[in-house]
């Protein structure tokens, strides 16, 4: 917890520094919730390029908005949900535009089989969950927010965003202990 209000002062504290014309306290930024704005964008776009894209276009609109930035509120949801705004953005333009992806080359990293395993197995769970449940197991799980904060940054209700988090977790449960099968979790509650 201690550890979430540092980087929460961290990032207001570069904010305010954008604010003022220091755009050098954009790597800053990166460097505390680069990461997890990554993170979050590919929770609802799927697709790494369009998530690095809007990693991107998050800091240049931190940049501009920066003077926007109420002091006091939370600055690491305040980065995130212009993040998360502007994938929705981005996969609303995609379900208007179809393209043909082209797979003539993909760039390879060098990544341990371990690392693949656990990376396709972590992949294959969130698919098993629907877009608003995933979302919300990156929020709870890799941002450390409450379901207050989740609730005012996807417009929802404080009860809903618990529940979606609880069924989510018990979708995992079932997709782990069923070795990848995907199982009705509202038909075992009857």
């Amino acid at each position: 917890m201690e550890n979430n209000l540092f980087v929460n002062e961290i990032c207001e504290q570069s904010i305010k520094k954008i604010a003022e014309g220091d755009l050098t306290a954009l790597s800053v930024i990166y460097d505390c919730a680069g990461r997890l704005i990554f993170t979050v964008a590919f929770s609802i776009l799927g697709d790494y390029q369009l998530s690095q894209d809007v990693m991107q276009d998050t800091f240049i609109h931190i940049a501009d908005k920066a003077h926007t930035y109420r002091k006091g509120s939370n600055a690491k949801a305040w980065i995130v949900s212009i993040g998360r705004n502007l994938a929705l953005n981005v996969l609303k333009e995609r379900k208007h535009v179809s393209c043909v992806e082209d797979c003539s080359y993909k760039v390879i990293y060098p990544i341990t089989e371990e690392k693949l395993i656990t990376s396709i197995t972590l992949s294959d769970a969130l698919a098993c969950l629907q877009s608003q449940e995933r979302e919300i197991v990156v929020y709870k799980t890799m941002c450390n927010l409450s379901h207050n904060q989740i609730a005012g940054l996807m417009d929802i209700t404080i009860p809903n965003s618990r529940q979606k988090y609880k069924r989510a977790l018990e979708k995992l449960r079932c997709y782990y202990f069923n070795k990848g099968g995907v199982i009705n979790v509202r038909q075992q509650e009857n």
